[in-house]
C-alpha cells in the first residue's frame, strides 16, 4: 500500500488508474489504512461502475463533477476541464 500511496497521494487527493478488480482492493486497503489513522477520505469519484455500485451500497455519496489537483474532471464523461484563468496561473 505504501508505494501506492508514495506515487497517488497528492495533498488530499488519491488519483489513480487501474483495473475495476485492483481498484476494489486498493479502495478497501486505503479506506481501512486511513481510518486507522484517523483520517477517513470523504470526497469520492470514480468512472469506475463496480465501485459506484459499491459505494452506493455503502451509501456513501459519488460526485461526478470534482477537481483533482485544481483541475475539474467530470468522471461519467472522463474528461478534464481547465479554464483559462487557471492555466493562465500555472505560467
Amino acid at each position: 500500500m505504501a508505494p501506492l500511496i508514495d506515487r497517488h497521494l497528492y495533498m488530499d487527493d488519491f488519483a489513480a488508474s487501474e483495473n475495476e478488480e485492483k481498484l476494489t482492493t486498493i479502495y478497501g486497503q486505503l479506506t481501512a489504512m486511513m481510518n486507522t489513522i484517523h483520517l477517513p477520505m470523504s470526497k469520492w469519484a470514480t468512472n469506475s461502475t463496480t465501485l459506484q455500485i459499491e459505494w452506493q451500497a455503502e451509501g456513501l455519496s459519488t460526485q461526478t463533477e470534482t477537481q483533482v489537483l485544481g483541475v475539474d474532471w467530470y468522471s461519467e464523461s472522463d474528461t478534464f476541464s481547465l479554464s483559462s484563468s487557471a492555466a493562465l496561473k500555472v505560467l
